[in-house]
């Protein structure tokens, strides 16, 4: 039985208003429990305080280093815990983006740093400070070089809100 054009397009219609009506409403089932998920983008100072979940940050002024292959960001970090509990310290937290690279810390060298020595990977103890220098490497292959800009990132999730705390890094 051979269909006529008009019954074929007829069929392919409909098809396609089913597929795209259960693409629909496939996209707000998942994405129901983020309807209200929020970015708030926040620009700090170095050198001055910022304060996350009880934690007081101040960041330095960041230093830049390369070799043959790579450019090294180091950002001094302190880190004051005035409260009488021990508070963690999420590293995962801390980005640095650049020529829309996003890279993390750069762990093995972050801890082989002397000051990084005794990282307290627990989190801050009760009412004391915390020196560390953040170390984030970015490949020049990247297209990254002395003179990219960069800002480094310190991520806080607050429920359904991520407030990024933005540091331009200028040379």
């Amino acid at each position: 039985m051979s269909l006529s054009k008009k019954a074929k397009w007829s069929i392919i219609i409909v098809l396609f208003i089913i597929f795209v009506s259960f693409s629909v409403y496939r996209y707000q089932q998942v994405n129901r429990p983020f309807k209200n998920y929020s970015v708030v983008e926040k620009v700090e100072q170095s050198g001055k305080h910022f304060t996350v979940r009880d934690l007081s940050y101040k960041l330095g002024k960041p230093t830049l280093k390369e070799n043959k292959n790579e450019i090294f960001y180091e950002i001094p970090l302190s880190i004051d815990n005035k409260t009488s509990e021990m508070q963690k310290l999420g590293v995962e937290n801390f980005h640095i983006r650049s020529n829309f690279t996003n890279n993390m810390l750069d762990r093995e060298r972050f801890l082989s740093n002397p000051i990084n020595k005794d990282f307290p990977w627990e989190g801050v103890a009760a009412n004391s400070s915390e020196q560390l220098v953040l170390i984030f490497s970015m490949q020049k292959e990247w297209g990254i070089n002395p003179n990219t800009k960069a800002d480094f990132f310190f991520l806080e999730y607050i429920g359904d809100k991520v407030i990024k705390h933005k540091f331009p890094i200028n040379y």
